[in-house]
């Protein structure tokens, strides 16, 4: 091996080592191909060999450096608890109350009180588990001070609201009683989509797992039998809710409009800026901390409090949505999303005074 000195750089090393190759090609007398393909065995060999030391090394450090990060991780989560914790638990325990309240008039359908396969009911109900399940990803990222990545959650959230709104308001107007059960089969438009990207990959790829032309076929037949029944627009992504646009599938701005949550318009682009690779979300992920600016690549007291109250909003309307939906509505349904909103509340007052905590630790710093 080149690499013996262990004040030369490892560049410096390999430079070395590369130039000893090539004046050792020469002193063979090797054609330039053969000098070339001669340099480039041993700079590989030596690149190979000297991966292997370092990943011994790096095992070998492994248990002491995991150590001090999670020190350090431990630490950071205990500071961060001080100024954002009574948020976050009243966030935790509003997550738990929308799953409870779920649950049970899931039960309830199943028993069959609520009147048992109602499409409506369904939708909403799989819109609202969803829901809850992503509200507690956005707790545990929150938790963790990974404020960013919960705002991409958030995205999701929003679009759950959105279409759970649309279902309630609209779902049992006599000319749009067919849209919950638009909804649902729409899986099969978007599962032929998949199935034909997936297979043109495999195909190019030459795997051997690839549908059959039979599996093809009879998704193609279900996807054409539902364009057939609901028309060409059924076949685009928000096709399911075309009925309500004069058959004309809408876009998600459209159907924020319907559902009259484009007001939070503005805070959905923000939050879409973390989920795609774009400039403005380059921008977003710098922090400025005084004189220095910085591209955070790990976790951060700040930015908590905008994430926690657009989440919970969306979660209050998605499970609002849930209550709301089914034809018999009684007096404990209407204190379950009562006693909600009010945690909602509470949640958003505790995750301003967070705000007001950092900011005041900022100026004191």
């Amino acid at each position: 091996m080149w690499f013996k000195r262990d004040r030369v750089s490892f560049d410096e090393a390999f430079h070395a080592g590369a130039q000893m190759a090539t004046e050792r090609a020469a002193s063979l007398g090797l054609s330039d191909a053969d000098a070339e393909r001669f340099v480039n065995e041993v700079r590989d060999k030596a690149l190979d060999a000297h991966a292997q030391v370092v990943v011994a090394a790096l095992r070998k450090n492994m248990p002491s450096m995991l150590r001090r990060k999670r020190r350090q991780y431990r630490r950071f989560r205990r500071w961060l608890r001080r100024h954002w914790g009574p948020a976050l638990d009243i966030f935790y325990s509003i997550a738990v109350s929308a799953e409870e309240i779920g649950r049970k008039l899931v039960n309830d359908d199943a028993e069959g009180t609520q009147g048992a396969g109602d499409p409506v009911f369904s939708a909403i109900a799989g819109l609202h588990a969803r829901a809850c399940r992503t509200s507690l990803e956005v707790h545990r990222l929150l938790s963790g001070g990974f404020s960013m990545g919960a705002l991409a959650r958030c995205r999701t959230l929003h679009e759950l609201a959105v279409v759970s709104t649309i279902l309630v308001d609209h779902a049992r107007i006599p000319d749009y009683d067919n849209l919950a059960e638009k909804y649902l089969r729409h899986d099969s438009i978007l599962a032929y989509k998949d199935l034909l990207a997936y297979q043109t990959v495999a195909s190019n790829n030459g795997d051997d797992d690839q549908f059959s032309d039979e599996e093809i076929a009879s998704m193609k037949e279900e996807r054409d039998r539902l364009v057939g029944q609901y028309g060409q627009s059924y076949l685009r992504d928000n096709g399911w809710a075309a009925s309500l646009f004069n058959d004309r599938a809408p876009t998600f701005s459209d159907l924020e409009k319907l559902a009259e949550l484009d007001h939070l318009r503005v805070h959905y682009k923000w939050a879409s800026h973390e989920v795609h690779a774009d400039a403005s979300g380059w921008r977003l992920n710098q922090i400025d901390d005084g004189d220095y600016t910085f591209m955070s690549t790990g976790y951060t007291h700040d930015g908590i409090s905008g994430p926690g109250t657009m989440a919970l909003s969306s979660l209050l309307t998605t499970t609002l949505s849930l209550i709301f939906c089914r034809e018999n509505i009684y007096p404990l349904d209407v204190l379950s999303a009562q006693t909600i909103a009010g945690l909602v509340g509470e949640a958003e007052s505790a995750f301003d005074r967070g705000a007001k905590s950092i900011d005041k630790l900022r100026k004191e710093n």
